[in-house]
């Protein structure tokens, strides 16, 4: 079974809560090197410190877009975030660019996704054509 970055980091957090930290991350990082899965270790510390701001009630949103935004699409795009995640009580939002997307945005949020992106429309529109 695949484990994702996430679900390690809420097993970390679990176990880090009943035991000392250092001893649990010692362990962890066998664990993973024995698994051949360290390269998610980046990403389990992104996951980690995802929960935490969650817990403080801060809730971490990433924007993705085709090419850096103006101003205006910013604030379009942050009053977007704040519209889908209406009882987070702070968002705190990055912006990311991608030029793979072609156009359009994706916001994220933890496990959640809207994606708003002309590559994604693109693909399901190809998908349409070929069923």
């Amino acid at each position: 079974m695949k484990v994702t970055a996430s679900q390690y980091a809420q097993a970390l957090e679990a176990l880090a809560s009943e035991e000392d930290v250092r001893t649990v991350a010692a362990r962890f990082v066998r664990f993973l090197n024995r698994r051949g899965e360290r390269a998610k270790l980046p990403s389990i510390v992104r996951s980690l410190e995802a929960l935490e701001q969650v817990k403080a009630g801060n809730l971490p949103v990433v924007i993705t877009a085709a090419r850096a935004l103006s101003e205006d699409a910013e604030k379009a795009l942050r009053a977007k975030a704040k519209d889908l995640y209406p009882d987070a009580k702070k968002l705190e939002i990055s912006f990311v660019t991608d030029s793979r997307l072609l156009g359009g945005y994706i916001i994220e949020a933890g496990s959640e996704r809207f994606d708003a992106s002309l590559r994604t429309a693109k693909e399901a529109l190809a998908r349409t054509l070929t069923a």
